[in-house]
């Protein structure tokens, strides 16, 4: 994700102001904990909370990701409620703000931007799923909360959002 931000801002690794040793610190600063991709792609029985995807090689997941609704560079935490299982497709696009999690009732909708386009194809990998529920992981409070999905409408999103 972050070579796709440097080079859609047209900018290089070198042109970046952080110094080694500010790279040294920040790395060093924003530790991860190496069980929350395993523990949140159990707890969505590793599908896609979007749209149900689960090929695997043998054992081996492919192209499903435990993604971070709050940033884990925006001091999101490496717990299960601020991560869902996604495809490779569905996370791009929600790091992106290209669809949001909206509270409704004890679950939570899919919303798409209106600035999503392209052909009815692709287009279709969005919008088939706007204003359907995500998929529950299988203990409820291991679903998301609502302080993350808020972090992110606000600071993610591109709205406006689609018409339900």
């Amino acid at each position: 994700m972050h070579e796709d931000i440097i080079h859609s801002l047209g900018l290089s690794i070198e042109d970046s102001a952080i110094t080694t040793d500010q790279s040294t610190s920040l790395s060093k600063s924003i530790k991860r904990d190496p069980a929350f991709r395993a523990n949140v792609l159990m707890a969505y029985e590793r599908n896609c909370a979007v749209c149900g995807f689960d090929l695997r090689l043998g054992d081996a997941n492919l192209g499903l990701e435990a993604a971070h609704i709050q940033w884990h560079a925006y001091e999101g935490p490496d717990k299960v409620d601020n991560g869902i299982a996604l495809c490779t497709f569905h996370h791009k696009a929600f790091d992106r703000g290209a669809f949001k999690l909206e509270p409704n009732a004890d679950c939570y909708r899919i919303i798409v931007s209106q600035d999503i386009s392209g052909g009815p194809s692709s287009k279709a990998q969005l919008t088939d799923y706007h204003g359907l529920t995500l998929h529950q992981p299988q203990t409820p409070q291991d679903g998301p909360q609502l302080r993350y999905a808020i972090w992110h409408a606000n600071e993610v999103f591109h709205g406006p959002e689609r018409p339900l």
